[in-house]
This record gives C-alpha cells, sequence and structure tokens, in this order.
C-alpha cells in the first residue's frame, strides 16, 4: 500500500508548514487568527496547519514557476491585507462553525478520507496515471525546464505544471514508483483535508458521504488523477469566498487557492473565474464584494497568465488545448454525452439528478442557504461546457469517445455534495427555528 511511502510527503508538508506561518506572521496574522475561536481545540490546530502548509506550498510552487508569479501573489496578499484595514475582521473565525464541543467530530472525515487514500496500491491503477507520474518523476527543476522545451518528449504539450510539481515536491523528488504514487497521493490527501477544514465540523461528515455516492469519486480518491484535485480545490475556493464575507482575512486563503486550482489543470483558471463571478452575483451587496473577489480572480490570472507567457517565450505551442471551438459543429452529441455520463449509475448513481432538483429549488427559492452554492455549480458547469465547445478537433473527439465528460463531472462533484448538503441542513436549520419560535410563544 502507498501509506509505506506517505512519509515521504513529510519533509515537504514541513516546509510548507513553515513557509506558511512566516508568511502569515509577515501578513500580520490573518491566518491565526481565523481560528482563534477555538485555539486549543484539535480542528482549530489542524485547520490552522492545513491553511498555513497550503499558503506555503503555493508560493513555492510560484517561485519554481518564476519569481514574476511570486511577486504577483505577495502583491496579492499585501493588497487583500489592506482590504482587512479598510473593511474590518469579525469577531468569530473558522472555529466557530459548529460549537466546540463538536470540533473533534469535524476530524472524523478526515481521518477516514487519509485511510482512503493511503489504502491504494502503491502502483498506477488507470490506464493514464503514467502520464501524470511520468512528469513528475523528471523532478520540479527538470519538470520545468522540459515543459518549457519545445523538443522535449512532455505529454501533453504546454499543459499547466504546478499539480505535477506539487506531487513531486510530496514524493521528495524520488523517481521511484511507489514514492511518485505517494507524491500524488498526499496532494489529494491535502486537497481533501483543505476542502474539509474550510466546512463547519458539524457538516463534513455529511458532505463526505454524499461525496462517496458518486462511485467515480472514490475511484479518484486513489488515483493520480487531478480531476478530483481541481474540484476540491474548487470547492475550498468557493468556501474562503463564503467566509470572506464575513471576514476579510479569508482573502489570503481563496488568493492562494486560486493561484493553484489554476495552475494545476487547464479547466482550473474557468473554476476560478466562475467561482468569483458567482460569488459576486450572490451577495447581497455585490459591489461590496467586488474588490476581494477581484483579488482572487487575479491571483488566478496571474497562475494562468504567467504560465502562458513562459510557454510563448520558450516558443511551446499548446496545439492540443487551444481554442479553435471544433466542438461548436458537434453540439448536439457533446449534450448527448454530457447527459450520458451525468446518468451513469455505475460512475456516480443518482447523484446528479438529485443534484439538478435540488439546484433548480435553491435557485427558486432566492432566500435558501444553497442558493450561493447552486450559482457556484452553475457558473462553474456553464464554462466548463463552454470549454470544450471551445476546444480543438482531437479534444472534441476524446469528448465524443467518452474520457472526458465524467472527468469533468468528477470536478463538479465536490460542490455538488456541499449543494446538497446545504440544502438538506438550511431545510433542517428552518424547522428547528420555527419549532423554537412556537415555543418561545407558549
Amino acid at each position: 500500500m502507498v501509506l509505506a511511502s506517505l512519509h515521504l510527503a513529510l519533509p515537504f508538508l514541513a516546509a510548507s508548514l513553515a513557509l506558511g506561518v512566516l508568511a502569515d506572521r509577515l501578513l500580520g496574522g490573518p491566518l491565526e487568527a481565523l481560528v482563534e475561536a477555538a485555539p486549543r481545540t484539535a480542528d482549530a490546530i489542524v485547520t490552522r496547519a492545513i491553511l498555513r502548509v497550503v499558503v506555503g506550498l503555493t508560493l513555492t510552487l510560484a517561485t519554481i514557476l518564476t519569481p514574476l508569479a511570486t511577486c504577483a501573489l505577495l502583491a496579492l496578499h499585501l493588497l487583500a491585507r489592506r482590504a482587512r484595514a479598510t473593511r474590518g475582521a469579525a469577531v468569530h473565525g473558522l472555529a466557530d462553525h459548529g460549537a466546540a464541543r463538536e470540533g473533534w467530530l469535524g476530524l472524523v472525515p478526515l481521518a477516514l478520507g487519509w485511510l482512503i487514500v493511503a489504502a491504494r496500491p502503491a502502483v498506477p491503477l488507470y490506464w493514464d496515471e503514467h502520464v501524470w507520474l511520468a512528469k513528475a518523476r523528471l523532478g520540479p527543476l527538470a519538470l520545468r525546464a522540459a515543459a518549457l522545451d519545445p523538443s522535449a518528449p512532455i505529454v501533453p504539450r504546454g499543459y499547466p505544471i504546478l499539480g505535477s510539481l506539487a506531487e513531486s515536491l510530496l514524493a521528495s523528488a524520488r523517481p521511484e514508483l511507489p514514492a511518485l504514487v505517494a507524491g500524488a497521493s498526499a496532494l489529494v490527501g491535502l486537497s481533501l483535508s483543505l476542502a474539509l477544514v474550510l466546512l463547519s465540523p458539524r457538516r463534513r461528515l455529511a458532505w463526505f458521504v454524499a461525496l462517496l455516492t458518486m462511485p467515480l469519486v472514490l475511484v479518484h480518491l486513489r488515483s493520480a488523477h487531478l480531476d478530483l484535485v481541481v474540484g476540491l480545490l474548487a470547492l475550498a475556493l468557493h468556501r474562503a469566498l463564503e467566509r470572506a464575507r464575513e471576514d476579510a482575512r479569508a482573502l489570503h486563503v481563496a488568493i492562494a487557492i486560486a493561484f493553484l486550482l489554476a495552475g494545476t489543470k487547464d479547466e482550473g483558471i474557468a473554476h476560478v473565474l466562475a467561482l468569483t463571478l458567482a460569488h459576486v452575483a450572490a451577495s447581497p451587496a455585490p459591489r461590496a464584494r467586488a474588490r476581494g473577489a477581484a483579488l482572487v480572480a487575479l491571483s488566478g490570472l496571474a497562475s494562468f497568465v504567467s504560465f502562458r507567457a513562459l510557454l510563448a517565450l520558450h516558443g511551446v505551442a499548446d496545439d492540443d488545448h487551444a481554442l479553435s471551438f471544433a466542438g461548436l459543429t458537434r453540439l448536439a452529441p457533446i449534450a448527448l454525452e454530457l447527459a450520458r455520463a451525468a446518468t451513469d449509475l455505475a460512475s456516480f448513481g443518482l447523484a446528479w439528478p438529485i443534484t439538478l432538483g435540488l439546484g433548480a429549488f435553491a435557485l427558486a427559492r432566492r432566500t435558501d442557504e444553497g442558493r450561493a452554492s447552486a450559482l457556484a455549480l452553475l457558473a462553474q458547469a456553464s464554462l466548463l461546457s463552454l470549454g470544450l465547445l471551445a476546444s480543438t478537433e482531437r479534444l472534441t473527439e476524446f469528448t465524443l469517445e467518452g474520457t472526458v465528460a465524467a472527468r469533468l463531472l468528477v470536478q463538479l462533484a465536490p460542490m455538488a455534495a456541499w449543494l446538497v448538503v446545504s440544502v438538506m441542513f438550511e431545510r433542517e436549520g428552518a424547522a428547528r427555528g420555527v419549532a423554537s419560535a412556537i415555543s418561545a410563544a407558549r
């Protein structure tokens, strides 16, 4: 099992934590303050550590990519610090999502998730895991050099590399297959952990159960593919933006996630733009939230544009993923393929019909707590669908052959599960509120 090699991820996780602590202190302690409501609980300690690891990891990856990206990332963090000074900060942090006595329950799905991730064999299980692991095998600096070399036999050419860089670093830059699989698994586990700690403790287990009702998600939890990583980062970004409505300090978390998300896969920038637009649209005061959303969107664009600029400067063409709008001529077949994938019981069970029904319900009731999640999921799905229509002939053929739609749905799965849980808990909360009001009246 990969459990025997997961210790290889510890040195880089520790280094990222140390860098995250340093960045947090230089910025005035926003990550420390986000969990100040219960600083001594296990949940708060874990949450604080994971947030700092992600900030440190992002700064490291940006530096490897190009120092200019690091400068842009730091500038955005400084602008977010000014936004904090202007808006102030909420009294309660992330730890106040649930009662302190319930905090330990929030760690149960975290432990279960890591057990699933760690229980996989230390060898590739699926046909194209080799493609991702082959890039990580090169090592961080060699991977960057190969990605910017027009003659290097790297597949696919011109593809974002932050995910593969992270896998290599989490494997301690070792080329052995068990180490590479461990590095990939550690990235999945870290992404899952990040998504979980940004959910309220009392809802984490329900969300995790809802997520696992989709069989294909369980497959991706035990693979080196990056689609579930993208989906988990997207949910984490959505939750960080939601927290930023109440507490401007959460913008620092959102900025780090957006940079990492946009540089992990081609679809990452679509998720960033969709979620920031949905965040503004769902806000009762859109203008007041537009500045924070703009900083987060700029972080994603800094990651995306810096890598694209490097490709152009080195003469590397991204022919496989260029915009050629070949999908427009196959609109009906693509729509049918998306519908087929969403109704494939072996891959997703009944998750998507249920999600669509609850999403429509949440959008119809404008006061629903799930409305923000429904808007986010709708924006993500819309931009990903537009991406398919704007794709190359080769990607269109892959889509019609059945190798793309299911992966995109895996990217949307974490948000879909959160939408279901949000609507269910909102109605439960409303029922409790009515019961309390009746009791008080008596």
